[in-house]
């Protein structure tokens, strides 16, 4: 099955609450042919997973109402969203994050600045690929 192909039946959740940088991600990931939602905080984030079951989700770890590190907490503790793979991509370029991020259950981290994109498109297909 071609590449375009298995990407419209894939569903993103991207988390970002900075306008510009959503906006550019969202195109970027649907010019390449994915299903995209959006959410700009924690609570929307947790929301959109549960009622919608994307199959991949990005995640901001500096968003409004719930934080990144608390949303990812909360995914991989219910059972209808444990299962979905969390990328995080942040400004925060910390070691302290990262391992963190990881410990709560992320499946890879970014950094979001500066972001390369065809970088973040191999590696949502790389998640995408794994059982």
């Amino acid at each position: 099955m071609p590449e375009a192909t298995l990407r419209s039946t894939r569903t993103l959740l991207v988390v970002e609450d900075d306008a510009v940088y959503r906006n550019m991600t969202v195109h970027m990931l649907t010019k390449a042919g994915f299903q995209v939602i959006e959410a700009t905080d924690g609570e929307e984030a947790l929301r959109l997973a549960t009622d919608r079951h994307p199959d991949l989700i990005l995640l901001d770890l500096k968003i409004p109402k719930v934080v990144g590190f608390q949303v990812l907490l909360r995914l991989k503790e219910n059972l209808v969203t444990a299962h979905i793979p969390v990328l995080v991509l942040s400004a925060l370029q910390g070691d302290a994050e990262f391992q963190q991020a990881l410990q709560y259950g992320a499946a890879e981290y970014m950094v979001k600045f500066p972001m390369n994109y065809q970088e973040l498109l191999d590696r949502v297909d790389e998640l995408l690929e794994r059982p």
